[in-house]
């Protein structure tokens, strides 16, 4: 992907940038996804092993770009001035939570919440980047340094499992540590780029992330080698811990690059706004409907023509979703909410209606999906307070 004079000299679009690594995030997602549940047992290793693993920081690349975005608003009204926001992100995993008849869950949706809530309020201190640095310090040496001495306790407290990290909660996800680190260092990376009065050169941007990725990537090997655990499911251990890290990099490497020489293709894979949001619930219908007809088992070639085709469509119909959600609210928003209200509330008792032997069928994801697409309505908002999930 080569740079024209002009592309080094114009300097980092930071903004087309963070669109860009949604869209990675978001591809990544569809794979890592599609991996689990379509790809045939007996297939998962070697190079499709490998891209399920690389995919796995799907939601790495998501909390990351939350903490970016939210270093790129400006703050202003009141501290709770996001939570309308956060109500409808926890409610998005509530509808999660009631397909398997569960009261609750905190998943990808609300962890995106607190993380929204977290660097809405961390942006309006006076030494924020300071603060976000020292956070993520601590929150790393909790996970990592007190949690295995913790253990008999947080064995016995969930919630304190939870803030440590290890061992692993039900019903959780993603655990405070070290999960909240991501979005911390975002905003971190967010605000130098805010702060700058110029654009960060495309050149030296492209070569700090080459080098963090290599650097990364070694030392998580290195971690590898000594026994470390790759683990990312409800407990992270620290070999994937310090591999994201390369994975972050290798995201931002391509987003650069993409929105300063491939502007076409930067805008193609570009999320923002509600069609960030809306791509989560619309690829987990496409793939079980995958599923629902039988293209499970697929050996790796299949896979990876079932990866790029959901992918492809997710975001095609995220996009569409969004514009034509973005139409609605132009000529309505009042009426728009109110007719969004009544599906949600469809969705909602639709669910807790269904016999147990639909709970994990096609209908009850569409009812998810259709619940979780109504709640756009209220994350859209007029152009002056855009939507934050993982958003500028």
């Amino acid at each position: 992907m080569p740079l024209s004079p002009a592309a080094a000299r114009r300097g980092v679009d930071v903004s087309l940038a963070l669109d860009v690594l949604r869209g990675l995030a978001a591809i990544s997602m569809v794979v890592n996804h599609v991996a689990v549940q379509l790809l045939a047992r007996a297939d998962f290793h070697g190079a499709a092993a490998l891209a399920t693993f690389a995919a796995s920081g799907a939601p790495v690349l998501f909390f990351f770009a939350t903490g970016f975005a939210g270093a790129l608003r400006r703050p202003g009204g009141s501290a709770w001035g996001r939570m309308d926001t956060v109500a409808c992100l926890v409610a998005a995993d509530l509808l999660a939570a009631w397909r398997g008849h569960l009261p609750w869950l905190l998943d990808f949706f609300t962890f995106i919440a607190l993380s929204t809530l977290a660097v809405d309020l961390l942006a309006r201190q006076r030494r924020a980047v300071a603060l976000a640095l020292g956070a993520a310090l601590v929150l790393a040496l909790l996970r990592f340094g007190l949690a295995p001495l913790a253990l008999p306790w947080s064995e016995r407290i969930p919630p304190l499992a939870w803030v440590l990290g290890f061992p692993g909660v039900e019903r959780v996800s993603y655990p405070l540590t070290p999960w909240l680190c991501y979005p911390l260092l975002g905003f971190v990376l967010g605000r130098w780029c805010a702060t700058r009065r110029e654009p960060p050169s495309v050149p030296r941007a492209l070569a700090a992330f080459a080098a963090g990725s290599l650097a990364a990537l070694t030392l998580g090997r290195l971690a590898l080698h000594l026994g470390l655990s790759d683990n990312r499911w409800t407990t992270m251990g620290a070999a994937y811990f310090v591999l994201s890290f390369a994975m972050i990099g290798v995201a931002l490497w391509v987003a650069v690059a993409a929105a300063a020489a491939a502007r076409p293709l930067a805008a193609a894979l570009s999320l923002r706004g509600v069609s960030a949001y809306a791509v989560v619930p619309i690829h987990f219908l496409l793939i079980q409907a995958a599923h629902e007809g039988r293209f499970d088992g697929l050996p790796p070639a299949g896979f990876a023509l079932a990866a790029a085709s959901i992918a492809l469509a997710a975001l095609v119909l995220a996009k569409g979703f969004a514009a034509l959600l973005g139409r609605a609210h132009a000529a309505g928003p009042t009426t728009l909410r109110a007719a969004a209200g009544a599906l949600l509330l469809a969705c909602a008792l639709g669910l807790w209606a269904l016999p147990a032997v639909h709970r994990l069928a096609f209908e009850s994801q569409a009812l998810v999906t259709l619940g979780q697409l109504a709640l756009g309505a209220w994350l859209l908002r007029a152009p002056r307070r855009r939507p934050a999930v993982a958003v500028a």
